[in-house]
């Protein structure tokens, strides 16, 4: 989700067949919208190297993320919920979370942390990179842009200054040229 811009959805059902390796593309097969589904996003190389090391766990030929009792199975809704709070709470602790018998009594990370802002910090990852937002619309699968612009309105300061160079430069330059011409 934050290196692709997956949806929950997407990650659950996610095949073995939509990673072209070689190429370091997925192709995302059924998604939740029509403007989801055949998409194509670069896999960056820390994300490859991770889904490689994954593969050759061989827990299931077909599908990436299973269930973990039954491997023959895509993850469910309950099952990547689990695996998500799992996670979250590794992170926690890793993070400097006081840990009392087991149970987290002092968080350090967000209550509001969930699944989806991956996503959306892929999307606006793709804002600071540069990427116009009618290619980050395809990456991130949106049917109309006005949802994708909603994400890349929340931009951050980096990027407002890379932004304001380039309007300045631009500025200089068609100035320059009016002065020769």
């Amino acid at each position: 989700m934050l290196y692709c811009g997956l949806r929950p959805i997407e990650i659950r059902r996610m095949e073995w067949s939509w990673i072209d390796f070689e190429n370091s593309i997925l192709t995302v097969g059924k998604s939740k919208t029509k403007a989801g589904t055949g998409r194509k996003i670069p896999i960056p190389p820390q994300l490859k190297s991770e889904l490689i090391k994954h593969r050759f766990k061989r827990q299931n030929e077909q599908y990436v993320f299973v269930r973990v009792k039954n491997h023959n199975l895509p993850m469910d809704e309950n099952a990547f919920y689990h695996a998500w709070h799992n996670f979250k709470r590794e992170m926690d602790i890793a993070n400097g979370a006081k840990v009392y018998r087991n149970q987290i009594i002092e968080s350090t990370l967000s209550e509001d942390l969930e699944p989806y802002l991956l996503r959306h910090t892929f999307c606006t990852d793709c804002q600071a990179a540069g990427v116009p937002i009618n290619v980050a619309k395809e990456l991130m699968g949106h049917s109309d842009i006005s949802v994708t612009a909603k994400i890349y309105t929340h931009m951050i300061d980096e990027v407002f200054e890379q932004n304001r160079k380039r309007l300045q430069e631009y500025a200089q330059h068609k100035q320059n040229q009016t002065v020769t011409a």
